[in-house]
């Protein structure tokens, strides 16, 4: 896979809604990491099964098998729903990884009870095997240091909704342009 740069390049593909797709003959957008920042700054406020979403990988699909085997994949992510810590706690455990991060809550997030979201930048993009690693080690990461991440995120095709305003929204981001590279941080779980 041919190196870029990222904050130009597209990270990945998106829709409008749990509905949106192919299979429908609906087109999929494509997304760069700079819109992603764009949606942190100022996020849309839509009923979540209307919302925008972004599955990591420039292959324009929704089926796991084809992400997995086909799939180019240029960001991780982290979906914190169960008894989710505080932002500042999940920022905090972010700059452990020495990159840059968004993370923000989600549409149903309370102030007292912030779920959120995490995405993190990839200096390189990954297979869909390799990215399936990555992601498990991120959330074996925080699942050890925060709270259990839902795993779901683990599915090539599993989509990400991005940020969505609700009655409590906020956001942490690290943005120093600095990418991760999980096969250097996690080099003995790739070996």
């Amino acid at each position: 896979m041919k190196s870029r740069k990222i904050s130009e390049a597209t990270i990945g593909i998106s829709g409008c809604g749990k509905y949106h797709t192919d299979k429908n003959g609906d087109r999929y957008t494509e997304v760069t990491w700079a819109d992603i920042k764009a949606l942190v700054d100022t996020p849309q406020q839509l009923r979540k099964n209307d919302a925008q979403w972004l599955i990591p990988s420039t292959l324009h699909s929704r089926k796991h098998k084809e992400q997995e085997s086909d799939g180019c994949f240029s960001l991780l992510w982290v979906d914190l729903d169960e008894q989710p810590k505080p932002l500042s706690d999940v920022a905090s455990i972010a700059d452990a990884l020495r990159c840059d991060y968004e993370v923000f809550t989600s549409k149903s997030a309370k102030k007292d009870h912030q779920k959120s979201r995490l995405l993190v930048p990839l200096s390189e993009p990954l297979t869909g095997v390799e990215w399936k690693l990555a992601q498990e080690c991120l959330n074996d990461f925080f699942e050890v240091h925060v709270s259990a991440p839902d795993r779901s995120s683990e599915g090539c095709g599993q989509l990400c909704y991005l940020p969505n305003r609700g009655d409590y929204y906020n956001s942490i981001s690290k943005r120093e342009g600095v990418f991760f590279k999980p096969t250097h941080h996690w080099a003995d779980e790739f070996t």
